[in-house]
């Protein structure tokens, strides 16, 4: 079970990072309440400026321990970004309710608990591959090779046309749907189980409320070796 937390806990980021990283990347969250995690954003030619989705994930065949539900905001095309998950599960007669939160400042990562007074902070390690921060869309071709990057022509999600792609990497397997740099459906394969994120509803260059990208007061973040959460 706790490996299956640790998938969510990924797929939650690879959303809002792959949302950032279309122009930079995201990291994510998750929780019952709610999660913040960053979002990747799109290349400003063909992107948008600023975007806010909530995306909602569904459990692998034959497993029903919850929902998940992520709500992503990304600015300046990606440059800043905030995630915001919910995640509610139940197994064995116990239940987990529990909320996220992620924010990402150019290469600065913020990750916390809304229930915690203490978080992490890292920064994006650009020379490393980590689902959760690289961008699939602008990789070079030796990193291409690494993790057997595919192009696989377009596909319309939401009468939307998405370019889409695959890699692969270690034990974990994955394909993408983007438009605009906003990953409209995105499938990861972990430990011989899928799981599937899709986007239920998108909104254009909206406002944010003053405070969105900020860093919360009174959490304290802990500097972590973002080495730790990469894969070579």
């Amino acid at each position: 079970m706790k490996n299956l937390l640790s998938i969510f806990c990924l797929l939650g980021m690879l959303t809002a990072c792959n949302s950032n990283n279309n122009n930079n990347s995201t990291a994510t969250g998750t929780s019952t309440e709610t999660t913040t995690t960053e979002v990747a954003s799109p290349d400003k030619e063909m992107g948008l400026k600023s975007v806010m989705y909530e995306t909602e994930t569904e459990m692998p065949a034959g497993m029903n321990y919850g929902s998940n539900k992520t709500t992503i905001y990304s600015d300046d095309y990606g440059k800043k970004s905030r995630t915001t998950s919910v995640m509610h599960m139940s197994y064995g007669g116990k239940s987990i309710d529990n909320t996220s939160n992620s924010l990402r400042l150019g290469d600065d990562i913020y990750s916390w608990s809304s229930a915690a007074k203490g978080g992490m902070r890292f920064k994006i390690d650009k020379d490393k591959f980590d689902p959760n921060s690289t961008d699939l869309t602008s990789l070079t071709e030796d990193m291409k090779k690494r993790i057997n990057y595919k192009e696989e022509g377009t596909e319309t999600i939401q009468g939307k046309e998405c370019k889409v792609a695959s890699f692969s990497s270690d034990n974990m397997s994955g394909k993408i749907w983007t438009w605009k740099g906003v990953p409209m459906q995105m499938q990861i394969t972990m430990m011989g189980k899928t799981i599937t994120t899709k986007v239920i509803s998108i909104q254009e260059n909206p406002s944010f409320p003053a405070g969105t990208f900020d860093v919360p007061a009174g959490i304290e973040f802990k500097e972590m070796n973002a080495a730790a959460t990469a894969q070579k």
